[in-house]
């Protein structure tokens, strides 16, 4: 329908407001386990309440509605997605318990979301980080339980696995790039080589030079 709308007058499409269907599409393609359409809809339908309330009385407002509320994963009061909500929530649970579980350092608790969350979601250009977490998270379940289900059979493609951890290193590398943006000579991090050798990053992490993790472009460049 967004469609015969659009290709019957763009202009018109381009300056409506979509939030509402937007955020309905993200809704039912979480119900359809679609995370990373879910949240690419969430988003979209965020950027359109930022667009409807930036010239307004009150341009942060947008803060306040579903699809913001949605990546704050706010409870409290009844939310349309809120079973949605539910199942981010629940997966960041088990991986925060897990987490702790293994890691030697002081729990990590939910309080993730106002410091972590919060932050990100004020810089526009880096809103899409939560997102592609939360699909990160989520699909996490789904691909662990796809090769519990071939367990037993030989051969076949693990694709959809090493996909997935390949987008989880993207993420992290976006992670790091946002918190260790300068390195110390004052140019920016575009590389992780980079981020691994500012002394930020070493400080906060605990490590020595010679200690350093390698890239698979650094050793490559070693030889």
């Amino acid at each position: 329908m967004l469609n015969l709308l659009r290709q019957a007058d763009q202009t018109k499409y381009e300056r409506m407001h979509k939030g509402t269907p937007f955020y309905l599409m993200s809704w039912l393609a979480f119900d359809l386990r679609n995370y990373e359409k879910g949240l690419f809809y969430m988003d979209s339908a965020i950027a359109e309440d930022i667009r409807k309330t930036e010239l307004t009385a009150d341009p942060e407002s947008w803060k306040n509605q579903p699809g913001t509320k949605f990546l704050l994963l706010a409870g409290g009061q009844p939310h349309v997605a809120q079973r949605s909500i539910n199942r981010v929530q629940l997966a960041l649970q088990q991986e925060l318990a897990r987490f702790n579980g293994i890691s030697g350092q002081p729990a990590v608790t939910p309080d993730i979301i106002r410091q972590f969350v919060t932050r990100l979601i004020e810089d526009l250009s880096k809103r899409t980080i939560v997102s592609a977490l939360y699909v990160f998270l989520l699909e996490s379940f789904d691909r662990k339980r796809e090769l519990e289900l071939r367990q037993g059979s030989s051969g076949g493609s693990n694709q959809p696995f090493t996909l997935h951890l390949f987008t989880g290193g993207l993420l992290l590398e976006s992670l790091l790039k946002h918190y260790y943006p300068i390195s110390d000579n004052g140019q920016k991090n575009k590389q992780l080589g980079r981020v691994y050798h500012t002394t930020s990053f070493q400080t906060d992490f605990g490590l020595a030079r010679p200690k350093l993790p390698q890239t698979l472009c650094r050793r490559f460049m070693m030889r």
